[in-house]
């Protein structure tokens, strides 16, 4: 990747960063939900914190506001019977940048509401893989770069994938893996608590016309 963008060394990084906070969440299920009182809201605070930490952390690479396309809005944040959450969510990305306030974790959620109609922007899904999260298996954090309607660049983490092709999938990595795609550059996948180093290529296996091949399906 000797001639990629800018911007996607910046991704990777907040990819990365994001990865580990959100792994940090999943590790800590039972004190999120002694915190917030509700057995699904771990998933709630990871998707909430990794929206804030990938908009701070684009905002800080570039000249301007990022345009991004996100899921989350804070208005339920808002509410009286939410305060738990919203706590525990600010606490969660003061774990990546001590001094953030709670305002600025409310403003970088709400920032994340591009209607896609501009020439470039992001799009991001925090956490994707909500069953495999709550399980403590596998799921993803997903950010592209969408250029004149077409995907530019694509940062995907994977906190709990191991970069070892044969091992299982059941069982969590302690590191993770980012995968890195870009517009007629490949794809290359990195371990994910080294976002710095150089990635390895990912190729398509040779297959000859009488060899075995396995199908993949989702495991849901």
């Amino acid at each position: 990747m000797s001639k990629e963008p800018t911007s996607l060394r910046a991704a990777i990084d907040i990819v990365a960063d994001a990865s580990r906070v959100a792994r940090s969440v999943q590790q800590n299920l039972d004190s999120v939900r002694k915190i917030t009182k509700d057995d699904r809201s771990p998933v709630t605070v990871a998707d909430f914190a990794v929206q804030a930490i990938v908009q701070i952390g684009l905002s800080m690479h570039e000249s301007s506001k990022p345009l991004i396309v996100g899921e989350e809005h804070a208005d339920t944040l808002r509410q009286p019977d939410q305060k738990h959450v919203l706590e525990a969510v600010v606490e969660t990305v003061q774990a990546w940048r001590e001094h953030v306030t709670e305002d600025e974790v409310i403003a970088a959620i709400d920032a994340c509401d591009h209607d896609g109609s501009a020439e470039a922007y992001w799009t991001l899904d925090p956490v994707d893989g909500t069953k495999g999260f709550l399980r403590g298996q596998q799921y993803a954090i997903a950010l592209a770069r969408i250029e004149s309607s077409k995907v530019t660049l694509g940062v995907m983490g994977c906190p709990n994938l191991a970069t070892n092709h044969g091992a299982s999938v059941a069982d969590a990595d302690k590191h993770g893996t980012i995968y890195v795609a870009i517009a007629g550059g490949g794809a290359w996948e990195l371990p994910a608590h080294k976002p710095g180093i150089q990635p390895e290529r990912v190729k398509v296996a040779q297959v000859g016309p009488t060899d075995r091949v396995r199908a993949c399906e989702s495991v849901e």
